[in-house]
């Protein structure tokens, strides 16, 4: 899409919530937008509008407005002809919902809702709001091969080791490297496995874990991904 036809962002631009710069192997340049536990990705160029709250997402492709409002929330439509689509998140809670304009007197009405999360049902672990002054960059080589699983809301989950190493010679530092959703399906997708050479852009995340036996506690750092791909240089 030529950038004289981008999606008009500058209501998140003037938002009283924090903005930060994001970037996406396929969506491209875009905004991040954090609205209590709910987390708003907006990519002017392709039309994409994603949302997550915990391990609950949705994505408005074709947006066409977007309006943010102080102490209400953030909301994407994307319309086409009869119908459109509706993206809302607030502090608690996201829902997409499809609606149909009626051309006689009947008022419209929700066709179909497809999602519709609250903060209180979630079960799952939250995922961190994503600052950019929190943003960490990683090249090293896959330890094991990524593992998927699937949680009970439905969410992909992809996860992997990763040995960075900060001088030659050295033995390395292990991370461990989780994706959610439309980022572990492309992780999937890219066919990246043991040994090979990667590159991650992602979030730190500090889970405690207790030992059920025992009841001690420990802290364990992962890092939720954003991006992950190969270097510029090994890229075709």
């Amino acid at each position: 899409m030529s950038k004289e036809n981008e999606l008009d962002i500058s209501p998140v631009i003037r938002a009283p919530y924090p903005v930060s710069p994001l970037d996406d192997l396929d969506d491209g340049a875009g905004i991040h937008l954090a609205i209590g536990s709910c987390v708003v990705e907006v990519f002017p160029a392709t039309r994409v509008t994603r949302a997550r709250m915990g391990h609950t997402a949705a994505r408005l492709t074709g947006t066409t407005a977007l309006r943010v409002v102080q102490d209400v929330g953030f909301f994407a439509e994307a319309r086409d002809g009869d119908c459109y689509t509706t993206l809302g998140v607030d502090e608690t809670s996201l829902s997409l919902a499809v609606r149909q304009v009626r051309r006689s007197n009947i008022p419209e009405q929700v066709v179909e809702a497809r999602i519709v999360a609250e903060t209180e049902a979630a079960t799952a672990t939250v995922e961190p709001q994503e600052r950019d002054s929190d943003r960490v960059t990683l090249v090293g080589r896959i330890g094991y091969a990524p593992k998927f699983r699937t949680t009970p809301r439905g969410t992909l989950v992809g996860s992997f080791s990763m040995n960075v190493h900060e001088r030659p010679g050295d033995q390395g530092t292990w991370h461990k490297i989780v994706a959610f959703g439309v980022r572990a399906e492309k992780l999937r997708e890219s066919g990246l496995g043991k040994g090979d050479e990667v590159q991650v852009v992602g979030y730190p995340h500090v889970a405690e874990r207790r030992n059920q036996k025992t009841g001690e506690a420990k802290q364990d750092t992962q890092i939720y991904a954003a991006v992950v791909k190969k270097p510029k240089a090994k890229e075709e």
